[in-house]
């Protein structure tokens, strides 16, 4: 018996390892496919540095602010840049 997909596994924000490079957000989007077999893909929103504080790339930017609200982040990160962006100049 499989388990049951996450609900917020497209909104709950990880660290994945790419190319070597360990500090890059992301979340994962469930898909099916024609066999209706379902496969996962990673999307990127932005980089971690070694202080865990987040840096927002373009795509996070480029979505609604209601969508940016959704995303769940781990308690330990930085998310000061966000806070910074949100403030109008």
């Amino acid at each position: 018996m499989s388990r049951k997909p996450d609900p917020n596994l497209g909104y709950r924000m990880r660290i994945q390892t790419v190319n070597g490079y360990r500090y890059v957000a992301s979340t994962i989007l469930s898909f099916t496919n024609r066999s209706t077999k379902p496969y996962y893909k990673p999307v990127y929103w932005g980089t971690i540095d070694e202080d865990l504080k987040f840096h927002p790339n373009t795509r996070f930017f480029m979505l609604e602010p209601e969508e940016r609200t959704k995303f769940i982040f781990p308690e330990d990160w930085d998310l000061s840049l966000l806070k910074q962006q949100a403030q109008p100049h």
